[in-house]
């Protein structure tokens, strides 16, 4: 079977079809082949010839503007879907931060409350202690080397449950810390997006005020 410079043309055509910018660049070469064979013709060819020529001239200059248009374009799309995968990859990061931030801030919930619980059982266990008849005036007979008598235990519950609470009121005001830097890193990002956001209705409200000149 035979295949000729058309047929192959119009297969590759089919299997590599063309952006919009290389058609506009062949009508374009297409145009100035047709302006040159104008200009080369007989110049006492009469005033039709002209208005053919500033005809040609002027389709020229539609083309030039129609590829700085999809050159602009093309380039906006391209640093656009730029922006977009760096917002992505800082999402994802900035979510990788959150969650661990969340983590952080749940652990030390968790241990203030397990300490505020645990300080509450012990003060039940001195409660009882107490109630059992072991009295905690100190006499000039006590002996501070009585360490596993009664009264020497009802201090050493009455420490533990003081470190408890201690240690129940540091966890939480950590815990309270992570929270707040969490809120305002959330408030930043939506200031940051309401920006953004107002930034490209300003885009587009100038877009078609803009004038790009590039040398083709």
């Amino acid at each position: 079977m035979n295949i000729n410079q058309k047929s192959l043309n119009d297969l590759l055509s089919i299997m590599q079809p063309k952006n919009s910018l290389d058609m506009l660049r062949e009508k374009r070469e297409a145009q100035l082949k047709k302006i040159n064979q104008g200009l080369s013709t007989s110049p006492d060819s009469g005033k039709n010839d002209t208005n053919d020529s500033r005809q040609d001239f002027a389709e020229l200059r539609a083309i030039d503007e129609q590829i700085q248009m999809e050159i602009y374009e093309e380039k906006s799309n391209k640093l656009e879907l730029e922006r977009l995968e760096r917002e992505a990859a800082a999402a994802k990061s900035l979510r990788k931060k959150e969650r661990a931030s969340a983590e952080h801030q749940a652990v030390l919930e968790r241990c203030s409350m397990n300490k505020l619980f645990s300080a509450n059982r012990k003060s039940i266990e001195l409660r009882t202690m107490v109630k059992s008849g072991v009295s905690v005036t100190l006499t000039k007979d006590f002996s501070a080397s009585d360490k596993d008598g009664p009264v020497n235990k009802l201090f050493q519950k009455s420490e533990e449950i003081n470190r408890d609470l201690r240690e129940s009121s540091d966890f939480g005001i950590a815990a309270a810390k992570v929270a707040a830097r969490r809120q305002n890193i959330r408030n930043q990002k939506e200031n940051e997006e309401a920006a953004l956001e107002n930034s490209k209705r300003r885009k587009n409200k100038n877009k078609n005020k803009k004038h790009i000149n590039i040398i083709l």
